[in-house]
């Protein structure tokens, strides 16, 4: 008999490889499986938990997930169980009968139960058969969910892996069946702080391409849930050790090995990665920051609110500028020129990468602002660094054009310059480059947070003021007209309306002589 072994808190407690359970769901869970087992004991419907619930409550995990394979028809019987709890009902894939039902949790109203049912026919254990990982391969009978003991199944010794922390794919063809659990088998490994083992990571290998035939949401989804956390750039490098990164973005393949001036510690495609992880350290998600470069960063309560927020497609700014940063240099090589003193450029790749950035956001079907907002990145990441060039402080001028541009990813961009300039030079930056450098970017910062009114100032005049008052018609000269006067305001230059007009007449007297020479 194999050593019995328990997990800490409550949960289950394991008596052996395969058999009996002491079952002790956390409180809120036992009730909603109390309420779930009567729903189909009234309807003379086999049930089973199963999946991640079961891995979770082993683990002792809190969980607001809750997957159950039922012998009848999902869709049908889904839409039942939305309407007895009061939640919503999601059709999840019509062709395989599987559907999700959302509700709040009585406890946290500000949190969400989501239960996925799938149909099986026949035995469960078929059922079992087909899923991913053996420690996802474990079912408990709904019916037995209040006894004192419950038979596990676990046919696939998912228990014994789950005591050993070990991920393990079920079957030889696990990744051929649905490519989404090559990028799976890495979230689960980094949310349990579990290992793959290693004929799981072979077959990686050997499957990593089948991930172009995954659907693209879904590899969005996996993707994005790796970024989200500290360590994004580690596992970036993982799966490039396993042949699934440049499977996934196959526009990063030419950077690899591609020189770049002296400056660079790094070439083009070591140094993409590094800048997600200098990242993570201006974004405070590590440690004491990149290179220990940390206490000059503006961190504060509203940069850490304004990373939380979230885009229309759900994905917050801390997980689109890591995008942002693996993407930054992406044209690079193909931008790449020798001039006659032997010195590298890579002159209009930050334009390009932001088309090359465009495809491959599309591709992933993230949503429009995702896609603009990650491009936008891509396309300005130099500026903030060009503007602050030199001993200078910038201009309250270049400030504005700057935000002008770079609009609703202003601040993202600033912090995306700073981890790209760290990546640049990596260990061999020093304190007094990266003191003086700073020193410029935090201005802008500081006059971005501080100044409001030079990033939008009060509006002077409008169009209709101008029509009037100069007998202008609307066109691209009242536009144009009306630009500058914003940016002359931005810089100081005017702080009226009679100051605006007088400018625009100015403006317009100029032109009219250059017209007639």
């Amino acid at each position: 008999m194999k050593k019995p072994f328990k997990t800490p808190v409550g949960g289950l407690s394991i008596e052996g490889g395969y058999g009996k359970l002491g079952f002790n769901p956390e409180k809120s869970l036992g009730f909603l499986l109390a309420e779930l087992k009567a729903f189909f004991s009234q309807r003379s419907t086999e049930a089973y938990l199963v999946g991640g619930g079961v891995r979770d409550c082993l683990l002792n995990r809190m969980t607001s997930d809750v997957d159950l394979a039922i012998q009848g028809d999902a869709l049908t019987l889904g839409r039942q169980l939305a309407d007895a709890l009061g939640g919503h009902y999601f059709t999840l894939d019509e062709t395989n009968h599987i559907a999700r039902v959302v509700f709040p949790r009585d406890a946290a109203p500000d949190k969400e139960w989501h239960i996925d049912l799938s149909s099986f026919e026949g035995e469960i254990l078929s059922d079992l058969g087909r899923r991913d990982f053996t420690i996802n391969a474990l079912a408990i009978r709904l019916e037995d969910v209040e006894e004192q003991e419950v038979q596990a199944l676990d046919p696939f010794r998912g228990l014994q892996d789950l005591k050993d922390g070990i991920i393990r794919g079920s079957h030889p063809d696990v990744f051929q069946r649905d490519p989404v659990r090559l990028l799976r088998a890495f979230r689960l490994a980094r949310d349990l702080s579990f290992t793959i083992e290693e004929a799981t990571l072979a077959l990686i290998r050997r499957d990593a391409p089948l991930i172009r035939r995954a659907a693209s949401e879904r590899v969005r989804d996996e993707l994005c849930s790796l970024l989200a956390s500290p360590g994004a750039a580690e596992i970036l490098r993982t799966l490039d050790q396993h042949h699934l990164l440049l499977s996934l973005i196959p526009e990063l393949r030419e950077a690899k090995g591609v020189q770049q001036p002296k400056e660079h510690f790094w070439d083009v495609y070591e140094h993409s990665i590094e800048t997600v992880a200098a990242l993570e350290g201006v974004l405070k998600q590590s440690g004491d920051g990149p290179y220990g470069k940390a206490e000059l960063i503006p961190w504060s309560v509203e940069m850490e609110e304004h990373f939380r927020q979230r885009m229309n497609g759900g994905y917050n700014r801390i997980v689109l500028v890591k995008l942002g940063a693996l993407f930054h240099d992406i044209a690079k090589p193909q931008m790449k020129t020798i001039d006659q003193n032997g010195r590298i450029r890579f002159f209009g790749h930050a334009e390009r990468g932001a088309e090359i950035t465009e495809g491959i956001m599309k591709r992933l079907r993230f949503s429009g602002q995702e896609v603009r907002a990650v491009s936008k990145m891509v396309n300005y990441h130099l500026r903030p660094g060009l503007i602050s060039r030199g001993p200078e402080l910038p201009t309250r001028r270049a400030i504005y054009r700057y935000f002008r541009d770079a609009a609703e990813v202003g601040i993202d961009t600033l912090f995306l310059n700073m981890a790209d300039y760290l990546a640049a030079r990596g260990p061999l930056l020093g304190s007094d480059e990266w003191r003086q450098y700073m020193e410029g970017i935090c201005y802008i910062l500081s006059v971005r947070l501080e100044e409001e009114k030079v990033i939008a100032p009060p509006k002077l005049v409008d169009g209709h003021d101008l029509m009037k008052r100069f007998a202008l018609s609307p066109g691209p000269l009242l536009g144009k007209l009306l630009e500058a006067v914003r940016e002359a305001q931005a810089a100081g230059v005017v702080s009226s309306k009679a100051d605006a007009i007088k400018f625009v007449d100015k403006m317009l007297r100029s032109e009219a002589k250059g017209r007639h020479g």
